[in-house]
């Protein structure tokens, strides 16, 4: 934010770098793994380097302020001053978060033992990834930067990245010492003891920490070349949900760290507990194609049911606000509670996919680490590009609402076209499917308008002066008629930075400015106050 100045360009340019980091580490990561009989001991090294790195960051960033100070005098040149700095920024972080990337397939390949269990192993890990990112964002949101500030927390985590590299190396020699004396017993086991003799016959040596024999890489089917390309774009559409939701939850939280912090935090709550039970179960289940199918069309569903139980959040915040008019930690857990509580469903639907993907594709223990950093990049990429789309296209273009509801409608599109490749489904459930699928996109094309814009723009104001008193008892139909009745919405759009309606108020006559669901700005009453540049 410090060198992009908006906090909406930095977000979606850093995003980009770190994601894109993301997927190229795990696809060459990925490409190691056939590479490497040591995925322990290259886990350690990476997370060292990350540690290391970030260490430096503080001073290559400072390092960088001559360039961008050349750069900005190309701001009047269209999109090159933008590209520039995103390249910038692309210098400094590229190596970090290719080494976080290229984590998640050398892991996997480590810990998978068995064919059998590849979608537990391996859903296992990405949910407990999960939960690490969850706590440690947590962690640096609320603890660490407001009691340390930046450079300390930096050091910190570096600190924590280092010590987990020695930790990694350590216990990477230990786990291949056990390994090699299992073999010699088990190989010393095999030979009968009036066996043959062999010496004059070449010995073929196999894996050995220096074998760098990999074995040919059968092609992928089609199948498996679909439900990649199937879990990319699961991937864009769930990050146009985060973009999308984190703007939505602006208008009834009212703080831009605390509206991200809530999404974040329920998005990562989910896809921890959604993978964790997709993990568990997914291995008894004979078609996983099908499994990801039913859950990409559940969470449409699920997106459809939060986009309607938003529209309530408003009134809820107002009637409850005279319980924590006089403590602002319990409102924002009220807040938070009742904000994460409408989209929890959608996001275990996001988590379970993950684990569905991988046992759908992966059909070779030797191929794991491979398979498992293909389908993580391509899922990262299409992350990519829906953060941008949503962010910069998208959003000005449809408006958060609609593109919600696109959103669930692209949900719903995926999953039938999985349906059309899962070996269970008879052609009547497919049909079927596709039918109830094209009436859902029907519906979002003619009612694309969902919520009450003028009860989400007026229901912070109407929170704040804590107009709901009379209790929770209040029926909502009453309280939102209350709220409309001298208030005409006569201006609504969605913009890359903010949300902005102008009411027209009847009783006394006047308009009001509101943006993201703060009144700013009247022409009657704030005039005084109020100065044109």
């Amino acid at each position: 934010v410090f060198l992009f100045v908006s906090t909406t360009f930095a977000t979606a340019s850093i995003l980009a770098v770190f994601m894109g980091g993301l997927a190229a580490g795990s696809f060459i990561g990925g490409r190691l793994c056939m590479k490497t009989a040591r995925p322990l001991l290259w886990y350690g090294i990476l997370e060292g380097i990350v540690g290391v790195w970030a260490l430096a960051v503080p001073h290559l960033l400072d390092a960088a302020i001559p360039l961008y100070k050349t750069i900005w005098g190309l701001r009047s040149v269209g999109f090159v001053f933008p590209l520039l700095r995103l390249l910038v920024a692309a210098g400094v972080l590229f190596i970090p978060t290719a080494c976080m990337g290229a984590t998640l397939p050398l892991l996997a390949k480590y810990v998978s033992n068995n064919p059998l269990t590849i979608g537990l192993r391996v859903g296992s890990l990405y949910a407990i990834n999960t939960l690490g990112a969850l706590c440690g964002a947590a962690l640096a949101g609320f603890a660490l930067l407001p009691a340390f500030g930046l450079g300390i927390a930096t050091g910190i985590a570096a600190a924590i990245n280092i010590a987990l590299c020695l930790i990694v190396v350590l216990l990477s020699q230990r786990s291949e010492s056990a390994k090699s004396t299992d073999k010699i017993v088990s190989t010393a086991a095999s030979v009968p003891e009036s066996s043959p003799d062999t010496s004059s016959v070449p010995s073929t040596p196999s894996g050995s920490a220096d074998d760098t024999s990999v074995k040919k890489r059968s092609p992928l089917s089609k199948s498996t070349r679909l439900m990649i390309i199937l879990f990319g774009l699961s991937g864009a559409i769930s990050m146009v949900y985060e973009v999308g939701w984190t703007r939505a939850l602006l208008l009834v939280i009212g703080s831009s760290t605390y509206a991200f912090t809530c999404m974040l935090t329920t998005f990562l709550i989910g896809i921890f507990l959604g993978s964790a039970w997709c993990a568990r179960v997914i291995d008894k289940r004979k078609d996983p194609i099908l499994v990801f199918a039913l859950i990409e069309i559940a969470v449409a569903a699920f997106a459809i049911l939060a986009m309607q139980l938003y529209g309530y959040l408003p009134i809820a915040l107002i009637l409850l606000a005279p319980t924590f008019a006089n403590n602002p930690n319990l409102a924002i857990f009220v807040k938070f509670l009742l904000a994460a509580s409408t989209f929890v469903p959608l996001t275990l639907g996001l988590g379970a996919t993950f684990p569905a993907v991988v046992k759908s594709c992966v059909r070779e223990l030797d191929q794991v680490g491979e398979s498992v950093g293909t389908i993580y990049s391509a899922n990262t990429l299409g992350a990519i590009g829906g953060a941008l789309l949503s962010g910069f296209i998208l959003v000005p273009l449809l408006g958060v609402e609609k593109m919600l509801v696109f959103a669930a409608a692209f949900n719903m599109l995926i999953g039938v076209v999985a349906l059309f490749f899962a070996t269970s489904v008879s052609q009547r459930a497919r049909t079927t499917a596709l039918a109830f699928a094209c009436a859902l996109t029907m519906l979002a094309i003619i009612y694309p308008n969902v919520w009450d814009r003028t009860l989400l723009l007026l229901g912070q104001p109407l929170r704040r002066a804590n107009q709901a008193n009379s209790g929770i008892g209040l029926l909502f139909e009453r309280t939102r008629k209350q709220i409309l009745g001298d208030m005409h919405l006569v201006y609504y759009a969605d913009g890359v930075s903010a949300t902005v309606g102008v009411f027209e108020h009847s009783n006394p006559p006047q308009h009001l400015l509101n943006t993201n669901g703060n009144i700013d700005g009247t022409d009657q009453a704030d005039m005084v106050t109020q100065t044109l540049l």
